[in-house]
């Protein structure tokens, strides 16, 4: 199983008021977390919950599942 973060995650966020400089300076998503965001790549549950937490949202707002 594969869970990948929507594209429009970071604009989400933003719009939230969580700019990748706030992210990152606040230590709240690594830029790697958000480089693999914007590349499409894996996210961990962690990262997941972390941006859940942020948009107050459930999962399946944010992410794609995959089956392998």
């Amino acid at each position: 199983m594969a869970i990948y973060a929507r594209p429009e995650t970071l604009d989400l966020l933003l719009e939230k008021g969580y700019s990748s400089y706030r992210l990152r300076e606040g230590k709240i998503l690594t830029p790697r977390t958000m480089q693999r965001i914007r590349n499409g790549e894996r996210i961990t549950m962690h990262e997941l919950e972390t941006i859940c937490d942020l948009l107050h949202v459930q999962p399946n707002k944010v992410i794609i599942w995959e089956k392998w």
